[in-house]
């Protein structure tokens, strides 16, 4: 068990119930209706004690409704959560249990589980679009030879089997889970767990979709990479406050300055495949203004004078502008560079303002 680092975790989740309504509840006290709904009746302490520590990992590191103002449903969804499904044995191992948390390099990790595989697991690779360190494909001895469910992480099956043969709570999960330790966590009022998503889609320069590219989002714990769903969907969940930098991996796409605070969601269209520019330039009356309508929100823009002061911002940071607008003070020389992606933009001023329009360039 690791203990070098204390993992904080809330002390209690909210939880939508079957008839719609939201509770809040202690985490072991939610993890006692799932425990025996989700790992069945009559297994082994050890499997079970093995599903607690899973399913409070997953709970806390997914939390899949922060954004509708809960944290878990009680379905298939997120885990099927009863009431009334308590039993001595389920009960015993989440007392025993309580607080331990799996992670992985010191951070706390989801960890998904399923029925049972045909005589070993997935990589996550396999079935969801990101490859995850910790979910590698495994030998199983669950027994089947058909798959139920979607084979990435433990088998609940071959959780029980490994049990019934001697295997420890620690030793099951770390064979489905590779890599992983048992840390013991520190509860923390829920208001105080705080948590923040970037999400959102990418799309081409038509806004279909791009479900075949790869994401890398930097900032405070280091860069992450995540490829989009087959709908171009992306998202990177539990992080920190702090400010990012969310590019395309292999084109020059990024978007800068995101930032979150530890609860809030980033929500944002990326636009992969932005043809080449060309630039229409119309003077303004007024003279310290630069103004541009890029087409595309969220591109970050660096304006550069001639003595090599930069201004950065972002298009579709002034809306009254659209489609893509952004504004700027003038630069105080008279020339400048304006910098989109990977293109540069040679200006002069002559004491008006500018008004910038980008277009697609045609051949």
């Amino acid at each position: 068990m690791s203990n070098d680092k204390s993992v904080p975790i809330p002390e209690t989740l909210l939880v939508e119930l079957p008839d719609g309504e939201i509770e809040e509840m202690s985490l072991d006290q939610y993890l006692k209706g799932v425990v025996p709904t989700e790992m069945g009746l009559k297994k082994p302490i050890e499997a079970l004690k093995a599903q607690a520590i899973a399913s409070r990992s997953y709970a806390v590191a997914t939390r899949r409704h922060a954004r509708d103002g809960f944290d878990m449903c009680s379905t298939t969804h997120c885990q099927v959560y009863k009431v009334k499904n308590r039993y001595e044995d389920s009960d015993r191992a989440v007392d025993e249990t309580s607080g331990l948390i799996l992670t992985y390099n010191g951070r706390l990790v989801g960890a998904p589980f399923f029925g049972h595989c045909d005589g070993h697991t997935r990589n996550s690779e396999e079935v969801w679009p990101n490859r995850v360190e910790y979910l590698r494909s495994v030998s199983c001895i669950c027994g089947h030879t058909e798959l139920y469910g979607h084979g990435v992480g433990m088998c609940q099956r071959g959780a029980a089997a490994m049990a019934a043969q001697g295997a420890s709570a620690a030793e099951i999960l770390q064979h489905y889970y590779s890599g992983v330790e048992i840390a013991q966590a520190t509860p923390i009022p829920r208001t105080a767990f705080r948590r923040s998503m970037i999400l959102g889609r990418v799309v081409d320069a038509q806004g279909k979709p791009r479900g075949d590219l790869r994401l890398v989002l930097d900032g405070p714990e280091g860069p992450t990479k995540k490829g989009t769903t087959s709908d171009g969907r992306f998202y990177f969940i539990g992080l920190p406050a702090g400010q990012w930098e969310l590019r395309v991996q292999g084109k020059p796409i990024r978007y800068s300055s995101l930032v979150t605070d530890g609860r809030n969601t980033v929500e944002l269209q990326v636009v992969a495949d932005i043809p080449p520019l060309s630039v229409n330039i119309m003077p303004l009356a007024h003279p310290n203004q630069l103004i541009g309508t890029l087409g595309f929100d969220g591109i970050e823009i660096t304006i550069t004078d001639g003595a090599g002061g930069e201004q950065k911002l972002l298009s579709g940071s002034a809306p009254d502008f659209d489609p893509g607008g952004f504004a700027a003070a003038l630069p105080g020389t008279d020339t400048f560079t304006v910098q989109v992606l990977d293109q540069s933009f040679e200006l002069e001023t002559s004491g008006a303002g500018l008004w910038l329009r980008f277009t697609a360039k045609t051949e």
